[in-house]
């Protein structure tokens, strides 16, 4: 058993159950100001990127628990995080291989710009650095920090589902880019 002392279960849940609510309100206000901004076309082509990004969602989050159970067995953290890091990289690069030779396929069978397969594959790689850092948190029994980095992070460099909708996100290609300068001359 552990000698490290800490907050217990019903604290961290509190915590976690608040940080999530937090997570939630920025990505509904984000998906509020998106839709204005964007227009339901361009909205569209965010909501489609971010289901594509969905199905590479897993690949970053599987071994989330199984590293804080690591650490806490008492293997060394920085070990365990490596490791993970890296399983979930090269996951990540597989899917936005298979992403990218779906490419054709998808932009012609939805209408996309060529942008949305790019930043599918952006969000789940990037995602895999962000469930590094928030389980390293979380392992340290820090959930207040980590639940702050699942709050305060746009939306949009996570891969867990709540990219729809992010504060500050940008995306460029012929389609999208019109429909934004449409929406904007427009409103």
């Amino acid at each position: 058993m552990s000698d490290k002392k800490g907050p217990g279960i019903l604290s961290n849940s509190a915590v976690n159950l608040g940080g999530q609510f937090a997570v939630g309100a920025v990505g509904a206000l984000g998906g509020l100001l998106n839709a204005h901004v964007l227009g339901p076309e361009a909205v569209g082509i965010l909501g489609v990127t971010f289901i594509l990004a969905d199905f590479g969602r897993p690949l970053s989050s599987f071994t989330h628990i199984p590293s804080i159970l690591e650490v806490h067995r008492g293997r060394d953290a920085d070990t365990v995080f490596s490791t993970s890091l890296a399983i979930k990289l090269l996951l990540s690069t597989l899917f936005s291989v298979v992403v990218f030779a779906a490419s054709p396929f998808l932009m012609a069978t939805f209408h996309l710009p060529p942008v949305t397969v790019l930043l599918a594959s952006a969000v789940v790689l990037v995602g895999s650095f962000f469930e590094v850092g928030s389980a390293r948190l979380e392992a340290d029994n820090k959930m207040v920090q980590s639940n702050l980095v699942l709050a305060l992070v746009p939306p949009v460099a996570r891969a867990d589902g709540d990219g729809v909708g992010a504060p500050g996100a940008r995306c460029s290609g012929p389609n999208f880019s019109s429909v934004v300068r449409r929406r904007a001359s427009v409103g």
